[in-house]
């Protein structure tokens, strides 16, 4: 471990070193910033956070509209033009928040640590839109998952979805601080990390028909839920860095990288329900199925990246506690972790296919840390 630690700092000693090589120096040896490993008193750390991100993935389609209109008799003098259009609805998450929790310790007379970290989001989003039957164009309307209809002239139909996001990751962390001169302190760490992903999407569509014969009225509800989950746990290596600018303020930096090691598994159901009416506005169920989608669930490696930038102020009371407060922007992704429909092309209908997509979550954020 030694051996690798000097081999560290000598490589920190090279890099800053760089831009006085490149001036060169005439037989005089060029100045290196001093690095040193600290020598902490020991003792605990706290830190209390709120997070403001905005979550982002692929699979968040809850409805599909075909159009195709047909101009012209389709006769050798006046030949028909039929025209398709897709259009496709998807839920837009905003920005929504989340809190992460810490506790550490100091190994006193060493410039060594071990932390605990949670960064919790739980959130959901909605979104809705309308689609009138059209004279001359006869619309399909896809519903995720696995149902579609017609809409001709005076139907109407209401789609609406929402997604869930259950996220946590936990991080066990043990590092060591090096100090580069006077104002540079560099944490680097390695570890483990765990992350739960439930991504739960529904889905509704009613369409209001006319009955034949232009007397009562037909209700059509389809509705649906895909869940994507994902358990990982692997591991984990990053640095952070505190520039010191003066009078208690600083910069912060810190990139990390995880490779989990999980399980993916992916299931849906949907419920098609027909409402009839009757003589005296009465509506009677005239006919109601219901499927259960399952697919198998999958090992997969994902990795995983954090990175954050900050402006941070710190005290320190005389009894030696140490007290920051930092304000700073962070980005989060994580690769293959939700599982999803292969939506494909809307013009084959209902493709039952899944493939793999994308986690991230990036925002501004805001921790207290209090040392003592």
């Amino acid at each position: 471990m030694k051996k690798y630690t000097k081999l560290f700092l000598a490589t920190l000693c090279f890099i800053s070193s760089a831009p006085v090589l490149a001036d060169g120096y005439k037989g005089e040896a060029p100045p290196l910033p001093c690095v040193t490993i600290p020598n902490f008193n020991g003792g605990f750390e706290f830190t209390l956070g709120a997070i403001y991100m905005q979550p982002t993935s692929s699979n968040l389609t809850y409805t599909a509209l075909n159009q195709v209109t047909t101009i012209g008799a389709g006769t050798a003098a006046s030949p028909s033009l039929t025209t398709s259009t897709w259009n496709s609805e998807s839920i837009s998450p905003n920005y929504n928040w989340g809190f992460v929790l810490g506790v550490g310790y100091v190994f006193p007379n060493t410039a060594n640590d071990v932390k605990l970290d949670w960064m919790y989001f739980h959130n959901n989003y909605s979104d809705s839109s309308d689609a009138f039957g059209v004279s001359g164009t006869t619309t399909t309307i896809v519903n995720f998952p696995v149902d579609n209809g017609t809409l001709t002239s005076g139907d109407v139909a209401n789609s609406s979805g929402s997604v869930e996001y259950d996220f946590d990751a936990v991080d066990l962390t043990f590092g060591q601080y090096i100090n580069i001169g006077p104002r540079l302190q560099v944490r680097k760490f390695a570890g483990l990390r765990y992350m739960r992903l439930n991504d739960d999407l529904s889905t509704s569509v009613v369409q209001a028909l006319p009955v034949a014969g232009g007397t009562g009225s037909e209700i059509e509800t389809s509705s649906g839920n895909l869940n994507s989950s994902f358990n990982g746990l692997g591991p984990l290596f990053g640095a952070r860095a505190d520039y010191y600018l003066g009078s208690g303020f600083g910069l912060s930096g810190m990139f990390d990288a995880a490779l989990l090691v999980g399980n993916l598994s992916f299931s849906g159901n949907q419920l098609d329900v027909t409402t009839t009416e009757t003589s005296g506005h009465v509506f009677n169920i005239t006919a109601s199925e219901v499927d259960d989608l399952n697919w198998d669930s999958q090992n997969v490696v994902a990795p995983a990246f954090d990175a954050k930038f900050g402006l941070n102020y710190k005290y320190q009371f005389n009894n030696g506690t140490l007290v920051a407060l930092e304000l700073g922007y962070q980005v989060t992704k994580y690769i293959d972790v939700v599982e999803q429909l292969d939506r494909g092309s809307a013009s084959d209908d209902i493709s039952f296919d899944t493939d793999v997509t994308n986690f991230g979550l990036n925002g501004p954020y805001l921790t207290l840390n209090v040392k003592v």
